[in-house]
């Protein structure tokens, strides 16, 4: 057999540089794996429910409120747990106490409703109020939206913002009407939010995490209306995203506001 020396130092040069394209894909592989196993994982939204506040915070969600003109609308629905409890009155008996409310950590939160009306002749108030209903933190109307679907009222950074650990009362009130020449009907919901300061170790963990983890750590420790925000943001950019809307799914159905679930959220 012919074989010159050439042929053979090419047929090794060649396998060498086959062998060397092989590791570099090797080393890059193990690389990839080992930064993904860095990241902290990301699961689906579970909402833990805080402690209840020591006080009332007695409001209506709206889950048994009206429905608009049409028996087949959902009602006017805020988008916050409610939870029941039960309080002890002047002459000794108990009652149970329908409690709306959520913490934020933020001076300035957002509120989100579903509103199921869409006659150009309704009007929309949001209050803000506090805790002992003598001052009014906050009253804006609020734009009626195209068509029923969920809708985010933001207190401005203009407004006065809320001080840590205490509670205030906000409203959502609609005025709107059926029929032509009827007298308007008066249609709300209410309840409450408390600014809460996370702990140091919960402060650097929110600084160093992106939007997604975010909202996971909000709802995890319970500060419902920061985890609503922060998902809220992540579906309105990414409308599309199949497994944002099944932790938006979650987190609403962990509150029982499942029923809203899949409204549409408008700008």
């Amino acid at each position: 057999m012919n074989v010159s020396f050439a042929s053979i130092a090419k047929t090794k040069n060649r396998l060498g540089a086959v062998l060397l394209l092989s590791f570099i894909q090797f080393l890059t592989v193990a690389t990839n794996l080992q930064s993904l196993a860095a990241q902290p994982s990301i699961v689906a939204a579970r909402f833990t429910p805080p402690q209840p506040p020591g006080r009332g915070a007695p409001g209506t969600g709206g889950a048994g409120g009206s429905r608009g003109c049409s028996s087949d609308t959902k009602p006017l629905t805020a988008l916050v747990p409610s939870f029941e409890t039960t309080q002890s009155q002047r002459q000794g008996d108990a009652v149970s106490v329908n409690n709306v409310w959520g913490l934020t950590t933020v001076e300035h939160p957002t509120f989100w409703f579903y509103v199921p009306y869409i006659n150009p002749s309704t009007t929309i108030e949001f209050i803000l109020k506090d805790e002992q209903g003598t001052t009014t933190v906050y009253r804006t109307a609020v734009k009626l939206p195209s068509e029923p679907g969920l809708i985010a009222v933001h207190l401005p950074s203009s407004a006065a913002p809320l001080n840590p650990n205490q509670m205030y009362h906000w409203f959502l009130k609609v005025r709107f009407t059926c029929e032509p020449n009827q007298f308007s009907e008066l249609d709300f919901v209410e309840g409450w939010v408390q600014r809460v300061t996370p702990s140091a170790a919960l402060a650097a963990q929110l600084k160093q995490t992106p939007l997604r983890q975010r909202a996971n750590l909000y709802a995890e420790n319970g500060i419902w209306f920061d985890a609503l925000a922060a998902f809220a943001e992540l579906r309105l950019a990414n409308p599309n995203d199949a497994t944002l809307i099944t932790d938006w799914n979650e987190l609403l159905s962990s509150v029982g506001l499942n029923q809203i679930a899949n409204q549409p959220l408008i700008k």
